[in-house]
């Protein structure tokens, strides 16, 4: 037998509680940092970054070997008459008015007999045969296949070489026989100088009247006169450097600009011989080419027969900061007088106290900060992003007032190294095709292993490093 035991429940004594919804931290917390992440990486991906450079120790050494061009004050003296003509002086001799240049044979007896009297064999003795071996080794050491037209003027040196061992192999003898043969006539020095038996059209140049085309030694051509044993009336017979100042010009890149503005005097070497010699510096533009022009007063005789010489400047090797050159921009500064600058604010920084409009629409005085990057003649390059142009400033002490207007440019970078854009003064010591050279130290300027701007061009003032 089954007992049932109590009575069912009642549903109306159940009672429903309202269930809480829980707010999940952990589910709003991430969910923030995906947005973020998002929203950092559209930006990261869609705005342009800012590429950096290290700043680095350099150095520039130079390839200060040059081809330089002789100015010189010449005179080219032509003949009075025809005739053969024997020369006496050696080249690049020292003559005077009373120097015995050479004889004029009018109808070439005298020139005949001496070379049907002299001794056949006089162009090969010893020391005629030396001389020439010497001139042919001299040749051999300086040749070079890119200036082949030496070939031809070392042919005509040994020609008018031979002609004269051959016509005078003792010069006494002939001026002897020159006063006493008819027909003779002996010619005199025009004047005090460095004699040189060549000519090349070049003689009446000076440094302002050179034209590009005159530095192009393959287009260069040289008339030696002691080549010729007959001469016409008119005709060049020799020519006279007549001043022992002279100067070497050399076509002046930006590199060789740079390296030298700033010098007063420069020391060469000649590679023709190595000999050493000081110059004056300065620079000249002709015809919007510019030209490194040095200036000598010595060593004139030494060279007078050449008119493209090799030589080596004593340029230093510059070291610095090496930056890229697209690091560098230019940016404009107020210019104001050194005395308006003041100090002031919670800092005692530098400053200036300016007129501006406070947010009542009123007019007062107000000490604004302000970075000054250089100070040059007294006048202050001043920066500030409070800077207007037109502002009144004031002096307090002399109760004056100057008006911002005048701007200037100075070069500089972008630092970045507190992750947003601060311009930095740099000092050009040399400026290359790629890269530039800056001084160390410079006040308001960056230093070694510091972080700037690649593309200085498309950075602000205070732009940040995404």
């Amino acid at each position: 037998m089954t007992v049932k035991s109590g009575k069912q429940p009642s549903k109306k004594n159940i009672v429903k509680y309202k269930r809480h919804r829980h707010v999940n931290i952990g589910l709003i917390f991430f969910g923030t940092i995906f947005i973020y992440l998002c929203i950092y990486g559209v930006r990261y991906f869609t705005t342009e970054k800012v590429s950096l450079y290290e700043v680095v120790a350099g150095s520039v050494t130079q390839n200060n070997t040059y081809q330089a061009l002789a100015i010189r004050k010449e005179v080219v003296v032509t003949a009075a008459q025809n005739g053969y003509i024997n020369y006496f002086p050696k080249e690049t001799e020292k003559i005077s008015p009373k120097s015995l240049i050479y004889s004029l044979d009018s109808t070439g007896d005298f020139y005949h007999s001496l070379v049907k009297n002299a001794d056949k064999t006089s162009i090969f003795q010893k020391d005629n045969k030396k001389e020439l071996n010497d001139m042919l080794l001299s040749f051999q050491k300086s040749y070079s296949e890119q200036e082949f037209y030496q070939v031809y003027q070392m042919k005509d040196d040994i020609q008018a070489k031979m002609i004269q061992m051959l016509t005078f192999p003792d010069k006494s003898n002939v001026q002897n026989n020159t006063a006493q043969v008819q027909g003779v006539v002996p010619v005199y020095g025009q004047g005090t100088g460095v004699i040189v038996y060549s000519i090349d059209n070049m003689e009446d140049k000076t440094s302002a009247t050179i034209l590009e085309s005159d530095f192009q030694k393959e287009l260069y051509s040289k008339v030696n006169l002691k080549g010729k044993e007959k001469i016409v009336a008119g005709e060049p017979v020799y020519k006279l450097v007549t001043d022992d100042n002279w100067e070497l010009m050399i076509p002046a890149k930006e590199e060789l600009y740079q390296s030298l503005k700033k010098e007063t005097y420069l020391q060469i070497r000649f590679l023709i011989d190595g000999k050493k010699a000081w110059g004056q510096v300065k620079f000249q533009t002709i015809n919007h080419n510019r030209y490194l022009v040095l200036s000598f007063n010595n060593s004139m005789s030494r060279y007078a027969k050449e008119r493209f010489l090799d030589v080596e400047l004593f340029i230093d090797t510059i070291r610095g900061l090496k930056v890229a050159n697209s690091c560098i921009v230019e940016k404009d500064f107020f210019v104001v007088p050194e005395q308006y600058i003041t100090k002031g604010g919670s800092s005692n920084g530098e400053g200036i106290l300016a007129e501006i409009t406070n947010e009542s629409g009123k007019k007062e005085v107000k000490f604004l900060p302000v970075t000054v990057y250089k100070n040059e003649n007294k006048q202050c390059y001043i920066a500030s992003e409070d800077l207007q142009s037109g502002m009144l400033i004031y002096n307090q002490s002399e109760q004056d007032t100057y008006q911002l207007k005048t701007k200037r440019k100075l070069r500089g970078v972008y630092s970045m190294n507190k992750g947003y854009a601060v311009f930095r003064l740099v000092e050009i010591l040399f400026k290359g095709q790629d890269y530039t050279i800056l001084s160390l130290n410079t006040e308001y300027g960056v230093n070694l292993y510091d972080h700037i701007a690649l593309e200085g061009k498309k950075i602000k003032e205070g732009q940040f490093n995404q």
